[in-house]
């Protein structure tokens, strides 16, 4: 007989009463504000043999961040630039697992690698997280500067393909003057689980579960100063304006997680913003992190200019605004502020899926993610009272679903 009360107590429940949100711890400031502008790249190369037969290879793949754009706004001639590992682009060889395989299906080499295309695929952290979301954007990149930019190790810069290019401006995190201090993070992408995705290769099916940012567990790398040229007697070597200063990368123990080529390495600058610090690159010693320096001097080298659009200047007001935001106070006026930037950015970045999760936060008046703004015209719930007058059954001092479990629960025994 217990088990049948309790089956009739919660159906007493309503829909509204039953139903709980999802509710997201939100992210660093300026975690939120990077994350948006990562892209998955996914690199197409071909065995050329001798007499000139093309033979598709696995792709490779690394990571992108967005640096600069053209772009002002919606319906502009906008061109953003794309920050990477010149490794992760190499005109001349693919990565090691695309080799090994097609090495294990023909046993020897072919006559020649051959680049085919570049594609930076936004991250769900931009587009959302739905299935007709997740991979849904991409853009091809230009690859025609790389038989002269890819040919050494470090940063690379390049546009996004003139055609099918988008007509709106892309996130971007700038690229500041000098090396930067304060938190840091190095962000990658892989699952939503938060399992960074380090491999060199990437069957498409798999794409979607790998465009969600994680926060690594690498430590920030110590900023190795610029080496100071030591006189002999003669005339110093002075050193080269814009050299690449690599950075060793130091992980966390027990266990680390692996890192991608071109992840980032991101630097609070405050105000709901972030500035780049460096990226993960590969080196004749191994991983390391090449700092601003060596960035500018890939920005240069693409003739790019590190400057923001109207998106990442109203995705940033919005973040500065909720964030600054009381967390106890729905009725804080940040949250409108917020509200205002994440509804402008959703109305015109028809690709930004993303914005509906802070826009309904913002709204709700709420510190997490996943929170949804009441209906409009419905009630304020009252604080719970004592006298019955906000029980979930009238006459009985029940006022949660918890109270209900466990009223039934008592019945049943």
């Amino acid at each position: 007989m217990g088990f049948g009360i309790l089956l009739s107590l919660a159906a007493l429940l309503s829909p509204a009463q039953a139903a709980v949100p999802h509710l997201i711890q939100r992210p660093r400031a300026f975690v939120a504000y990077a994350r948006v502008a990562l892209v998955r790249l996914t690199v197409q190369y071909y065995a050329q043999s001798s007499s000139g037969t093309l033979t598709p290879l696995e792709l490779c793949t690394g990571l992108g961040t967005i640096v600069a754009t053209t772009g002002q706004g919606t319906g502009g001639n906008a061109r953003s630039f794309v920050l990477t590992d010149s490794h992760v682009v190499s005109p001349v060889q693919p990565c090691a697992g695309a080799i090994a395989a097609y090495k294990n299906a023909n046993k020897t080499a072919p006559a020649h690698w051959k680049l085919s295309s570049v594609t930076a695929y936004l991250d769900s952290d931009y587009t959302g997280t739905a299935a007709n979301q997740v991979g849904a954007t991409s853009f091809a990149l230009d690859t025609s500067a790389l038989p002269t930019l890819g040919l050494t190790d470090g940063p690379v810069v390049l546009p996004l393909a003139a055609s099918h290019a988008p007509s709106y401006d892309l996130p971007v995190v700038p690229v500041p003057a000098t090396q930067p201090g304060g938190t840091s993070q190095v962000l990658d992408l892989g699952s939503a689980d938060g399992v960074a995705y380090a491999q060199d290769t990437l069957t498409p099916n798999l794409l979607p579960n790998t465009l969600a940012t994680v926060e690594t567990n690498a430590a920030q790398p110590p900023i190795l100063p610029t080496p100071t040229p030591v006189s002999t007697g003669a005339a110093a070597t002075p050193t080269p304006s814009g050299t690449a200063t690599p950075i060793s990368i130091s992980l966390t123990p027990a266990p680390p997680s692996p890192i991608s080529l071109g992840a980032p390495l991101v630097v609070d600058s405050g105000n709901g913003s972030a500035v780049l610090g460096g990226i993960v690159v590969m080196t004749p010693k191994g991983l390391a992190v090449a700092g601003v320096d060596a960035i500018t001097k890939a920005l240069r080298a693409a003739f790019a200019v590190s400057n923001l659009g109207t998106f990442a200047q109203r995705w940033m007001g919005g973040l500065s605004a909720y964030y600054a935001a009381s967390q106890t106070n729905p009725s804080d006026p940040n949250y409108a502020a917020a509200a205002a930037d994440f509804q402008y950015l959703q109305q015109h970045y028809p690709a930004f899926g993303a914005a509906s999760l802070w826009l309904n936060a913002a709204l709700a008046g709420s510190p997490q993610l996943g929170a949804t703004p009441a209906p409009a015209g419905a009630a304020t719930p009252a604080p719970v009272a004592s006298g019955g007058q906000h029980d979930i059954i009238p006459g009985l001092p029940i006022h949660s679903t918890t109270g209900l479990i466990a009223l039934g629960a008592a019945l049943f025994v």
